[in-house]
């Protein structure tokens, strides 16, 4: 059975891995370019800017330089319905997690839930609502090889897939 919507919202950007081409790098720097810029524009609030060191599993398509200034907006919606049954929040090197749960979700039985998924801590995350999910590091001083960190925690498709599912039950 297929849902009828779901959806993917990112806060931000999917880093490319640098590596990979020149067109990649170019579109990393055009990134920061527009991060920077809304920070430079908004000088009467806080800003910062998260930047990766660890390749990422590529690109997510949807994901827009310009559309960074908006803080948050739709990376991918198969939504008919005024609201999706799901909605997966992440940003940077989690962004693509959520776009490969969302597909899975896609094919499978739908749900009316939200997850969450930030490398990083999940103060600040509670756009899940009541019924959510975050998956994040709520504690502090793990180092390693990233891949080994983020299985750790649960920051692989499977888990984050698994986490999505689970919502049915509650």
């Amino acid at each position: 059975m297929t849902p009828s919507s779901s959806a993917v919202s990112g806060g931000g950007f999917s880093a490319p891995s640098i590596h990979s081409s020149s067109k990649l790098a170019a579109r990393a720097v055009r990134t920061l370019s527009a991060q920077a810029g809304v920070a430079i524009e908004n000088r009467n609030i806080p800003s910062f800017l998260a930047l990766l060191r660890q390749k990422v599993a590529g690109n997510v398509e949807g994901t827009l330089a310009d559309a960074v200034g908006k803080g948050g907006y739709d990376v991918s919606d198969n939504s008919e319905k005024e609201l999706p049954e799901i909605i997966l929040i992440g940003t940077l090197s989690v962004l693509c997690l959520c776009e490969a749960t969302a597909n899975v979700l896609r094919r499978e039985e739908s749900m009316s839930k939200r997850v969450s998924v930030e490398a990083g801590s999940p103060l600040g995350w509670e756009y899940v609502g009541d019924e959510g999910i975050v998956i994040g590091i709520d504690d502090f001083g793990s180092s390693g090889p990233y891949l080994e960190v983020f299985n750790k925690y649960g920051f692989t498709e499977e888990n984050v897939t698994k986490t999505a599912k689970s919502l049915l039950t509650k």
